[in-house]
């Protein structure tokens, strides 16, 4: 008390200022690409009295929607344009608050990232999105690999194959363009066929009978095949299809017909015995 007495006698006035309240000291934001922000600065006094003052940005990107404020409990409105921005792009600036308490400022720091795709239900934000998606979808991951957003997402996660890119999307694109991709980025293996008996035998044909070939693909993938056959007297359920499947078995019928007008197949001497026909796959 006696110190205090002292500094007034002396014309020491000393005053404690109340400190400037702030709703937020930083704001960090990731935004997509075309997708404005708006928000809200609260700005009060510590004690609760009166503060009057006004608010400047120093980005032209951060917006004020007024920048005068007064009153015990005070709100200023804010936005973020990222108009004409591309993913990888960032704003940086502040806010400040001058008051007639005291000055302090508010960091804004907006990371602009691509759109989220949202193909089948997946989203995909990485190339191992991507090869997920066309392994369980093929379809849907050509779809996508023709589009824009695409080499976007490519350029972010392998520039290196761009060129690569750039040469397989040239129109017309074809569900082939997209496999020799993914197989040349080491993504997926090279289609190969193999049957599950590479060699049959019919040594007795008395009637007519069906049979089911069937091929194993190594690896998904979505393929066009062919089938014919070098004997008329076999009879293919399908003579031409496309297989739009991911399953790793494909399915071929095969007819062998009998009768008095089925084509005689050529004798295999090997397999031929006491006048029957055989015929070998």
């Amino acid at each position: 008390m006696r110190r205090r007495l002292e500094q007034l006698l002396n014309g020491r006035f000393e005053y404690e200022v109340p400190h400037l309240l702030l709703s937020e000291t930083e704001v960090a934001l990731t935004l997509d690409e075309g997708q404005n922000f708006r928000g809200e600065l609260n700005i009060g006094a510590e004690d609760g009295r009166r503060v009057k003052g006004i608010v400047t940005t120093d980005h032209q990107r951060i917006v004020l929607a007024k920048n005068q404020f007064q009153g015990t409990a005070s709100t200023i409105e804010y936005g973020v344009d990222t108009s004409g921005l591309k993913a990888g792009d960032e704003i940086c600036g502040n806010i400040t608050v001058s008051s007639n308490l005291e000055e302090r400022c508010v960091r804004v720091h907006v990371s602009i990232a691509g759109k989220t795709m949202n193909i089948s239900g997946q989203e995909i934000h990485s190339l191992a999105d991507f090869v997920h998606l066309a392994s369980h979808d093929f379809g849907a991951a050509y779809r996508f690999f023709v589009k824009k957003e695409f080499a976007r997402l490519l350029q972010k996660e392998a520039p290196e194959q761009m060129a690569l890119y750039q040469g397989l999307s040239h129109k017309p694109v074809t569900f082939q363009h997209l496999e020799e991709f993914l197989v040349a980025l080491g993504q997926k293996e090279p289609v190969m066929l193999s049957a599950e008996q590479p060699e049959k035998t019919v040594l007795t044909v008395d009637q007519p009978r069906k049979e089911t070939l069937y091929l194993y693909k190594n690896t998904w993938a979505t393929s066009a095949w062919k089938s014919r056959c070098r004997e008329t007297f076999w009879k293919w359920k399908r003579k031409s299809s496309l297989q739009k499947i991911h399953r790793k078995r494909l399915r071929c019928g095969i007819h062998y017909p009998s009768g008095e007008n089925r084509k005689r197949p050529p004798l295999r001497q090997n397999y031929g015995a006491s006048g029957k026909t055989g015929a070998s796959l």
